[in-house]
């Protein structure tokens, strides 16, 4: 679940009032990324962050407000569908998200998500959109596996989508959504073109550093060196491919919390970083932060944030 700017937060488990303050909504809102949540089981699986791309797509597309573009664009190329409106409306946002998700996070984020699916064979072989009036939030499960098999293949990775559709298929040969395969390359060619999306955040930038990781812990059993700074989604992907490929002789949760490990100590210095305690201490930055935490998990609304202008 990624909170885009401007929605509502309801922690779950608590009170629905929880956190409907107004200091509180405005915290967030100044927040770079306010609140991500993501499945459950991805909190003791490595592979299972690049699950994050998917989450911060969607508030990718509300702060740079890509919505209305990305919609339009996928609503004038699906005229000829009878199913336009669920492409363009009611599944846009999901849509975007898993596309923009192919984007950064490459197959690892498509071979989580063939895993994620909850759907049953006899369901995906029956379901049919809309039912009863009701589109639902996502496209069909097999509708909208195949259309991120699709992205990948649009990015240049064939190979590893044809793995993934083969794995799919094997749990689910038959989709009562056939009819519109045919929509998917339309969709996925007009959310590329209206996003944008910058070259720089491309997954197959990191396709060197994904080959050098997997070289030395996999294959040599080495640890990288905190000195050296990965992408972490590189890393993720090796992760997933250990994941998948379960070689010979490697440890997997080990070698994944080495590679957690390595994420967080090869993380570059903070601006505070080296600085002495007391100064860190009384930087406005700081002063603010315990403003923010007081509001965000103490309901202390007496921490004022005024005359600051902007989030540190």
């Amino acid at each position: 679940m990624g909170l885009s700017r401007g929605r509502q937060f309801s922690p779950q488990g608590l009170a629905s009032t929880v956190g409907r303050t107004e200091a509180f909504s405005q915290v967030l809102d100044a927040m770079p990324i306010a609140v991500i949540g993501t499945p459950w089981q991805t909190a003791a699986l490595l592979p299972g962050v690049s699950a994050l791309a998917h989450e911060t797509g969607h508030v990718v597309e509300t702060d740079f407000g890509l919505d209305a573009t990305v919609s339009a664009a996928i609503a004038a190329a699906t005229t000829s569908s009878g199913i336009s409106e669920g492409w363009s409306t009611h599944w846009q946002r999901e849509v975007f998200a898993d596309v923009f998700a192919c984007y950064v996070a490459g197959p690892s984020f498509v071979w989580w998500l063939a895993d994620a699916v909850p759907d049953s064979p006899e369901t995906v072989s029956t379901l049919v959109r809309p039912s009863g009036g009701a589109w639902g939030a996502y496209p069909p499960a097999s509708l909208r596996m195949l259309m991120n098999v699709h992205a990948l293949r649009t990015l240049g990775q064939a190979d590893e989508a044809d793995r993934v559709e083969a794995y799919w298929k094997a749990a689910y040969p038959a989709h009562a959504m056939g009819t519109f395969e045919k929509d998917i390359p339309q969709v996925v060619q007009a959310v590329y073109a209206a996003a944008g999306l910058p070259r720089e955040l491309g997954f197959r930038r990191l396709d060197a550093q994904r080959a050098t990781i997997y070289a030395r812990t996999v294959k040599r059993g080495t640890q990288l060196l905190s000195t050296e700074v990965f992408d972490p989604r590189a890393i993720v992907a090796v992760a997933a491919d250990v994941h998948r490929e379960r070689p010979t002789g490697v440890d997997r949760p080990r070698l994944w919390a080495q590679l957690q490990t390595h994420i967080v100590e090869s993380r570059p210095a903070g601006k505070l970083d080296g600085q002495p305690a007391e100064k860190v201490a009384a930087a406005p930055s700081r002063r603010r932060t315990d403003a923010i935490a007081a509001l965000l998990f103490d309901h202390d609304e007496s921490m004022s944030l005024e005359g600051d202008t902007q989030v540190p």
